[in-house]
């Protein structure tokens, strides 16, 4: 019993069994979708069986037979696959022993591996001993096999490969395959079924398929492909397609000539000119035998697939033909790479490594694709792994750069639009460190401001400096991360700014802008903050070319994915004059020294009037060191500093129980004060040398008692 047969026997199960029913109006509609469904799947039409099939079944959820069909249908149609194990689950495999094996390959299409393999097990033993059993039995083991190879692979993901669709533009439900690039991948080539009317669902190699060869360019802009169209003469001539079928191979090294194969004969078309044949050898072989051609870039190799009992290793398997002195050698078949079971889609890389596809070798479902080389005369054969490979046909791969880091190929995988579709694989390889390039402003003006950098739990990492002349700042990040910048700025209250920084593959620079703005009522009287982020958090340099940030944004239409991300958030302010406390500069020291001084002393003289307005307002002081000298006196050193800070408070009237101390010693630097090679730096030790400023403003009940008790004060006077 091999797969035609089961087709056969399916046929007689569709026209010989149905439910029990009444003389009714329902039987007969009934019986025209049961005639129409088998006369579909007659003709292969699996795209319109699972549709008449799904109306079967919505009438008689139960039907063992309708369910069988429909699930045949679903995985025969190419679409949405994995789909067809929820009906092929419902057949009693006892009654209908067919079923077993179908279900056995959606089970392993679906990645249900153990499953898969249990259910084959119990198919076996309905397979008989004749020639057609013998293969058939082959095929299930392989298939077993595959399902215990897959639960192996599956495991072994490669992390940093990424997998993406190459969109609508380029696919459809039917089949799109044999990807082929001109040049920087902006130039693609493809081959794809012309119309459902030609299409009858899932891959396999079909003589009758017309298929033609199709071409798109991708746009940087909005990052995809343009609708694909037939060749217009740039490239590849309109002539390039005909009522046969047709497919691309590759390009030549100087990309000035064109290789496809129409049916089973090789063509080229020489700086887009009308296609020419090429003169192949193959003896006594007929299109029957043969699949198709296919030659390397330097067109001195060439590989047929076919399928040749005698001289194969069993199955579809490539034979190759060299070019040695002007003369073409004699097809040999390729081994080490052949399998009993198929091959097919090879591609000779500039590099010597061999790409083919199988469903050989440690192949974990339908075809998987696989890279040799050849070590003294042999060929050492190695699976591609995941996400390169899949549980279903993976085909047609075309390395995109030097590096094996870039590839286009052609899958029916999970996910797709359907059938086969192209996809493009890439390798992130992860960014340690990123670097945002902003810029502050205060009412459009650039203003002495600090920023404060910390993690998701709120950990703090650094303070950055923003230039006052410029506004400009910069900030090391790690992709991947969450993070938020508190801004303080004199006379602006402090503002939370929570963000995170995308995976980065490649090195940029990231764009980010802040700015700041104050509401006032018409009194002039601050009443509001409003703090605007602007975050461009991609490659702004690989699109904007010579324009300034804010030019390219204003150039992009409304909704464009590389628009930025701009969010404002306001602070409503009840009292206009807590704005002064927003954050006071910290007070900064000489060299192991706790003496306030010139800047410094100007700094604490405001935060004691300040204090002294507000009765209820308190303060936390914070001493600091740089990292010079031994750890346990800089604690010291900086709990001297923050004490030298307090008593300065207490001089002008502040309460000590106003007053918080804290010290950190050199635990906590603003800035690195040595470089890599050990040398201090003074100019970045003098920024660590401080006593932080706290202000901690009290709920706005008690600020205003405190504002009544002032003015009864007042009043007393």
């Amino acid at each position: 019993m091999n797969l035609r047969e089961i087709l056969i026997t399916t046929t007689l199960i569709v026209s010989s069994i149905s439910p029990s029913l009444g003389q009714s109006q329902d039987q007969i509609n009934v019986k025209e979708l049961e005639n129409k469904g088998e006369e579909q799947i007659d003709n292969g039409q699996w795209i319109d069986a699972r549709d008449t099939y799904k109306e079967l079944v919505k009438a008689y959820p139960e039907n063992n037979e309708y369910n069988f069909l429909l699930g045949l249908s679903i995985f025969k149609s190419g679409i949405e696959r994995e789909k067809a194990v929820d009906y092929l689950k419902k057949v009693n495999h006892k009654i209908i022993e067919e079923s077993g094996y179908f279900y056995g390959q959606a089970l392993l299409y679906d990645g249900q591996f153990d499953q898969a393999i249990s259910t084959f097990k119990e198919f076996k033993p309905l397979i008989g001993d004749n020639k057609d059993g013998v293969k058939l039995r082959a095929e299930v083991n392989n298939m077993i096999r595959q399902a215990e190879d897959g639960k192996v692979i599956s495991k072994q993901v490669n992390d940093q490969m990424r997998v993406d669709n190459l969109g609508e533009g380029i696919n459809t439900e039917l089949t799109e395959y044999a990807p082929v690039l001109y040049q920087d991948q902006k130039f693609l080539v493809f081959s794809a079924t012309k119309s459902s009317s030609d299409f009858k669902g899932e891959f396999e190699v079909e003589k009758e398929a017309d298929d033609d060869i199709y071409t798109s360019g991708y746009e940087l802009l909005n990052d995809n492909w343009k609708e694909r169209t037939r060749p217009e003469g740039l490239h590849i001539p309109q002539s390039v397609n005909t009522p046969q079928s047709e497919s691309g191979i590759n390009f030549s090294s100087d990309k000035r000539t064109f290789y496809f194969y129409r049916n089973t004969d090789l063509y080229a078309s020489e700086n887009g000119g009308s296609p020419v044949a090429q003169k192949v050898e193959v003896g006594d072989l007929t299109d029957a035998d043969m699949t198709a051609i296919y030659t390397n870039k330097d067109a001195d190799q060439r590989f047929m697939v076919a399928y040749l009992p005698e001289s194969g290793s069993g199955g579809l398997d490539i034979f190759i033909s060299k070019n040695e002195g002007g003369t073409w050698s004699n097809w040999k078949p390729m081994d080490g790479i052949n399998t009993p079971y198929d091959e097919d889609s090879p591609y000779l890389a500039e590099d010597g490594t061999f790409y083919f596809s199988s469903k050989g070798h440690n192949s974990m479902g339908g075809h998987d694709l696989f890279k040799a080389t050849e070590e003294n005369g042999t060929w050492k054969v190695e699976n591609l792994g995941v996400p390169i490979n899949s549980t279903g046909n993976d085909i047609h791969l075309v390395p995109a750069d030097d590096k094996g880091e870039i590839f286009y190929l052609a899958s029916d995988r999970k996910g797709g639009y359907g059938n086969m579709d192209i996809y493009r694989l890439w390798t992130c390889k992860p960014i340690e460190e990123s670097t945002i390039n902003g810029k502050l402003l205060a009412e459009g003006k650039p203003l002495s401001a600090n920023l404060t950098l910390a993690n998701v739990d709120g950990e703090k990492i650094e303070t950055i400096e923003v230039d006052n002349k410029t506004g400009d700042y910069s900030i090391n990040v790690e992709p991947g991360k969450a993070y938020s910048l508190v801004t303080t700025a004199e006379n602006y209250l402090n503002d939370t700014i929570a963000f995170s920084i995308p995976e980065q593959c490649v090195e940029y620079d990231l764009y980010q802008k802040i700015e700041l703005s104050l509401q006032k009522d018409q009194d002039g009287n601050v009443i509001a903050q409003n703090t605007t982020v602007t975050n461009a958090l991609y490659d702004i340099e690989k699109y904007r070319d010579d324009q300034s940030p804010e030019e390219f944004f204003a150039s992009l239409p409304d909704g464009h994915r590389l628009q930025p991300d701009v969010k404002t958030s306001s602070i409503e302010l009840d009292e206009p004059i807590l704005l002064a406390a927003a954050q006071f500069k910290d007070v900064r020291f000489g060299f192991d020294s706790d003496e306030i001084n010139g800047t410094a002393k100007a700094i604490v003289e405001k935060v004691g009037n300040y204090l002294n307005d507000h009765d209820k307002v308190t303060v936390k002081l914070t001493g600091h060191t740089d990292t010079k000298g031994p750890s346990w006196y800089n604690k010291m050193l900086s709990k001297r500093r923050a004490k030298s800070v307090s008593s300065a408070l207490e001089e002008m009237g502040i309460s000590d129980d106003r007053i918080t101390i804290d010290f950190k010693g050199e635990e906590q630097p603003i800035v690195e004060d040595y470089d890599e090679e050990g040398n201090y730096i003074e100019e970045a030790a003098a920024k660590n040398r401080r006593v932080d400023i706290e202000v901690i403003i009290p709920e706005e009940k008690e600020m205003k008692e405190d504002k009544t008790e002032k003015s009864n004060e007042t009043k007393e006077k």
